[in-house]
Formats: C-alpha cells, structure tokens, sequence
C-alpha cells in the first residue's frame, strides 16, 4: 500500500501525494481515510475511505519513467477512429478519463488531437464538449509525465503536442 509522501495517481484527479492517513468519524461511521493532495492544484485535498473498495481502488502507483516512455512510443499505432454518435462518443471519452487508464487516455488525446486537425483545417473548431475532454485527458497524462521527467506541466503538454504533430 501506500505511505506519507508516495506520489500516486488517483482516479481522474490526477498525480497526488499523500499528505496523511487518519482515522476519522464521518457521517456516524468510524473509517481509516487517506488524505490526498492533488500536486499539480493548490489547496486542494481528497479524502479517501479505504472502506470503500471502488474509491481505494482509484489510488494506482505512477508509472515508471521507463513505462511511460514506452507507453508514449505506442502513439503512432493508436487507433484515432472518430465515434460519430455524439452520445455514445460523450460515454466513452467520460468512461475513458474515469478509467485511470493511462493507454485510454493517450487515446483520447490523439482521437481529439487529430478531429481538431481535421475541423480547423475546413474552418470548425471541436464541441465544447469534446475540448473539455481533451483538455482534461492531457492534463491528467501530462501531469504525470510532469512528475516523472521533473518538468512543469506547460512543458509535458508541448512535448504531448510534438509527439502528436
């Protein structure tokens, strides 16, 4: 498990660092929580009851520099098919940022990369619906390549723009 100090991710908040573990009485209920605090967001904490199995099973270690590196180097073979049904593509984009699936996020971010290619080269831009995702998948990758490379997150998101281009 984890310990004070272990950077981790956590579901779609992204890299974090546990600040502390506590036992603590929340709604009548006596629980043991992890205290998490987002790195890359100021003054911002999320509490985690190790209770519940769904919630602590979002902590994930980070990946290794090595792991990322390799993960990074899948990107020309990821598929970049566009969902055309707006309502099943809405479904899928959430379920893939919710996932903690550091692949699924790559995907979404050259699937939403490339559309935007495509609509700005005819003069369109995305939904707002689909930049919000795009945005919030490169986030949640870059910060992590942020951490493991000792850059600040603007950087992780250009060089995610040059292996893109």
């Amino acid at each position: 498990m984890f310990t004070v100090g272990d950077c981790l991710l956590y579901g779609a908040v992204g890299v974090c660092t546990v600040k502390e573990m506590r036992r603590e009485k929340i709604g009548g209920q006596w629980d043991d929580y992890v205290v998490l605090e987002p790195v890359f967001q100021r003054n911002a904490t999320v509490l985690v009851p190790m209770s519940n199995e769904k919630l602590a099973g979002k902590m994930r270690p980070l990946l290794t520099e090595q792991e990322m590196t390799a993960l990074l180097a899948t990107l020309p073979a990821v598929d970049d098919t566009w969902i055309l049904s707006e309502n099943e593509r809405a479904a899928s984009f959430r379920e893939a940022v919710r996932s903690g699936d550091r692949a699924r996020w790559l995907w979404l971010v050259k699937t939403i990369h490339r559309r935007q290619q495509e609509l700005v080269s005819s003069g369109r831009h995305l939904r707002s619906s689909d930049a919000v995702i795009y945005k919030e998948a490169q986030s949640l990758l870059g910060g992590e390549i942020a951490l493991l490379r000792g850059i600040t997150p603007e950087a992780a998101q250009e060089l995610l723009q040059g292996l893109l281009e």
